[in-house]
């Protein structure tokens, strides 16, 4: 599904210019804010020679810059593409020089790996250092008159997601995705709503951000806050602290909040239970989590102290997103690693689908990548043909245990 989100989020910002959408610490930047900032960052870019089909590598932690970035980049017909921060500057290197990007956008707390590994790429015609508030604080301010428009040029919304699995040298690569087809993943199972719309929001979400953005899950669920006209909250500090967490939730009365299994889980059902009395979650009504296990236990734990809460797991990969689902409320809490297929998902095994009792490999027929960048396929081996459908497999391995119902295996 391809969606024009840099106009979606114009619009919004014109129906509620004063209405919260990007809060971090003690920042909050209005939706007119946050597309002034957009106008801006996409102004910038045009203005050294960014456009249609180039990539724009974001080597940022989360925050109000990250989401800049990505609407600035879409603005202007570029293409984002999220890089994990912490790589040796001879690893980031090779991975630019396989994505070939036009501009890298860096937090200057990495300056120093950064600088190593732009020695070795010419490719890169500019490099953004962002520290702070720099996107909303003049590095580029919109010179358009009102009959002006960035978003002539602007493709469908096509970004690259780093951490193919698929590359036989074993490197780190990047897939081609249109990001309207990720977000069509966000609650898919669970939610009827339909974003993408410009209608008045009478009870936005707010949501808060604990997984990273480089990852699908973690951007997906951002962008489809903004696009239901909503909030994203991001934390002020880059370790990850369940105290602060806990007091940003009631602070900002989140509705929703990401996380990435037990790694963020656990410390925030230890809090609870060491404070049973202090935090009061009564705006929250989901956490979703993806990327690493959620066990049953600490989902329990964490229900007994918030038994309104759906606790909501979702398995998937880079180039194969949507392969199954978990939703735990008070009184009914699956099995840890039992999921529900997704809609378009199977389980495979000698070329047919898997029954009761067999193990195979998982495998979804849509949504599915463009291709790898910079103008790859994805191998015929890697795909399955059942019932007049292809299903991409992924790497992960589950056992059925029921017609809809699986245990992961391996990852």
């Amino acid at each position: 599904m391809t969606m024009d989100f840099a106009r979606l989020w114009h619009a919004l910002a014109g129906k509620e210019p004063d209405r919260p959408a990007l809060i971090h610490g003690k920042r909050t930047l209005t939706w007119r804010q946050f597309d002034d900032a957009v106008a801006g960052f996409a102004e910038t870019l045009q203005r050294d020679g960014v456009g249609g089909g180039d990539v724009v590598a974001l080597c940022l932690p989360n925050g109000p810059e990250y989401l800049i970035c990505v609407a600035g980049a879409l603005r202007c017909g570029a293409i984002p593409c999220g890089i994990k921060r912490g790589f040796r500057p001879e690893d980031l290197a090779a991975l630019m020089h396989r994505i070939q990007p036009a501009v890298v956008c860096y937090d200057v707390a990495d300056v120093a790996d950064v600088a190593q590994a732009g020695c070795q790429l010419p490719i890169v015609r500019k490099w953004y250092a962002i520290e702070g508030d720099t996107l909303t604080a003049g590095l580029a301010l919109p010179t358009l008159s009102p009959n002006q428009s960035w978003f002539g040029s602007c493709p469908a919304d096509v970004l690259l997601l780093q951490g193919y699995s698929g590359v036989a040298s074993g490197h780190s690569n990047a897939v081609r995705w249109h990001l309207g087809d990720l977000l069509t993943q966000v609650h898919t199972p669970q939610s009827g709503r339909r974003r993408g719309t410009v209608a008045a929001v009478q009870h936005p979400t707010r949501l808060l951000l604990a997984s990273s953005m480089v990852h699908a899950a973690g951007l997906t669920q951002a962008v489809g806050a903004l696009s239901a006209g909503g909030a994203v909250i991001t934390l002020p500090t880059s370790g990850f602290d369940a105290h602060l967490l806990l007091d940003m939730l009631v602070h900002e009365e989140a509705t929703s909040l990401a996380i990435s299994g037990d790694v963020h889980a656990r410390p925030l059902a230890e809090a609870l239970e060491a404070e049973p009395s202090r935090w009061q979650l009564e705006h929250l009504s989901i956490i979703t989590s993806s990327g690493t296990a959620w066990s049953q236990d600490i989902k329990r734990r964490v229900l007994e102290h918030q038994p309104h809460l759906r606790l909501l797991e979702s398995v998937g990969s880079t180039e194969a997103p949507g392969l199954g689902f978990s939703v735990a409320t008070t009184g009914s809490v699956p099995p840890t690693g039992e999921f529900t297929l997704g809609r378009h998902a199977g389980v495979f095994t000698e070329g047919r689908r898997a029954q009761p009792g067999e193990t195979g490999a998982l495998g979804v027929s849509w949504p599915r990548p463009v291709g790898l960048h910079p103008d790859g396929h994805v191998r015929a081996s890697r795909f399955v043909h059942h019932g007049g459908t292809h299903y991409l497999l992924s790497a992960d391995q589950a056992r059925m245990v029921a017609p809809r119902r699986f245990v992961l295996l391996t990852r």
